[in-house]
């Protein structure tokens, strides 16, 4: 039970970095590239409902 919890701590880490890193790169093509900006916007927020989505099944 404990190595998968750690595992499953691991993957929503790597969500929750990769969220990040996805912000970060918003911030910089934000007044570039309007299709990029969508494009980052749509991974953002299918990365955070994949988040929510895992919380809620933990619990």
């Amino acid at each position: 039970m404990q190595t998968q919890r750690e595992v499953r701590g691991e993957e929503l880490l790597e969500v929750i970095n990769a969220i990040y890193h996805i912000n970060e790169a918003m911030k910089v093509v934000m007044s570039y590239d309007d299709e990029a900006y969508e494009y980052l916007t749509k991974a953002r927020e299918s990365l955070i409902y994949y988040l929510i989505s895992q919380v809620k099944d933990y619990e």
